[in-house]
């Protein structure tokens, strides 16, 4: 279980979740949370898990507002499967936004 290319383009945070196995597996919990540079929550999300096959990867994107969007300093994506859960975390910048 990985989450890979985590990134904010265009006004949408995309990222994978990886099944680096040979078995499927299923998400049981995805959550996005968005922070601002006081570290206030600006956005939080719960997804929809899903079933992630073995050695392949599921994308996940979320639209963020506009008038959040500048706002956001960093944004962290917590996924769960079975009794694991990975954390990661990225930097994020108003060029990422919709122009």
């Amino acid at each position: 279980l990985e989450i890979g290319d985590l990134g904010l383009q265009r006004g949408v945070l995309g990222f994978l979740v990886r099944n680096t196995g040979n078995t499927h597996f299923m998400t049981s919990k995805v959550v996005v949370k968005s922070l601002g540079r006081a570290g206030e929550v600006v956005m939080e999300r719960s997804l929809t898990g899903w079933y992630v096959l073995g050695g392949r990867s599921r994308q996940y994107q979320v639209d963020i507002p506009a008038a959040d969007c500048s706002r956001i300093a960093s944004s962290i994506v917590e996924v769960t499967s079975g009794g694991q859960t990975v954390t990661s975390r990225t930097m994020t910048t108003p060029s990422g936004c919709k122009q």
